[in-house]
Order: C-alpha cells, then sequence, then structure tokens
C-alpha cells in the first residue's frame, strides 16, 4: 500500500514530492483473523493514521506519514483515494493474479513505478504459489471453496 501511495504521489505531482514511509515490521506482522477483519474494513486513511512507520526511518519526523496524509488529502483526487476501503484498493492489487503495470483510478492512471503486483509476488514465491492464493482468496475474498485445501 505504501508503493502504491507513492506512486499516486509520481502520478499527481510528477516527481517524489511527498514520502510515505513503509510501516514497521512489526505493525506488519500483526496477523490474525480478528484483526484481518478489522483491516479489511478500513479506509487507506484509516491505516496510514494507525500503522506506526518503520524506525528504519530515523531521519523522518515520525509523523510523517499523518502528515503528507493530512496534505494530500486536500487534493480531491488523493481525498478519493484514502476514502477506498482497504479491501477494495486490495483487489484492484490482486487482479486476479494477472500481471498489473498501472491502474486508473478516478480518472487518472497511476503506473506501477515502485509498487510490485500480486502476480510478481507469486512469481517469486513459486514454491508457495498454491498456498498464497488460496490464503488470500480465504482471508480477502472469504472464499470458502479454498479453505479445504490450504
Amino acid at each position: 500500500m505504501i508503493s502504491f501511495l507513492n506512486d499516486c504521489v509520481l502520478t499527481f505531482y510528477k516527481y517524489q514530492k511527498y514520502t510515505f514511509l513503509k510501516f514497521a515490521r512489526a505493525e506488519k506482522c500483526k496477523v490474525s483473523k480478528e484483526q484481518m477483519n478489522n483491516m479489511k474494513n478500513l479506509t487507506i486513511k484509516d491505516l496510514v493514521e494507525k500503522v506506526k512507520s518503520s524506525k528504519k526511518f530515523k531521519q523522518y519526523n515520525k509523523d510523517t506519514n499523518k502528515n503528507n496524509l493530512n496534505t494530500l488529502i486536500k487534493e480531491p483526487w488523493f481525498q478519493k483515494i484514502f476514502d477506498m476501503k482497504f479491501l477494495d484498493l486490495f483487489a484492484y492489487y490482486y487482479n486476479n493474479e494477472q500481471p498489473l503495470k498501472e491502474i486508473t483510478l478516478f480518472g487518472r492512471k497511476v503506473m506501477f513505478k515502485t509498487t510490485k503486483s500480486f502476480s510478481e509476488l507469486l512469481k517469486k514465491n513459486k514454491k508457495n504459489e498454491d498456498r498464497i492464493v488460496k490464503f488470500t482468496k480465504v482471508t480477502y475474498f472469504d472464499d470458502p471453496n479454498s479453505l479445504e485445501t490450504i
């Protein structure tokens, strides 16, 4: 999601005027069924506000992501993106496991410069590809048919 937001900034400004910092690993690794269900209902804005950025970025203010959000949300196009549900954005990203180099959101084409598509993730994890796809379908899309084979 962070790479996607940074690609959105590049789309809107043509240069990296604002940089969203990656989320803290400890925050990303909190995986439970309850947390995943909660996350599906959150907006992009909610996630940027709630999830701490990585401590690796010591040279940046710890509120960089929130500050960027508060600045960019004033633009109607970014407002629409930040109001999107995480699950809706993930559905674009998932793209039925097909390669994805760009998406069009709210009338603007966002080129993936730093964002890696779901299909690229699968290519890097050929050994576990089936399990990743099944887990994704169960977790994000509530596909009960995939449950039996995980």
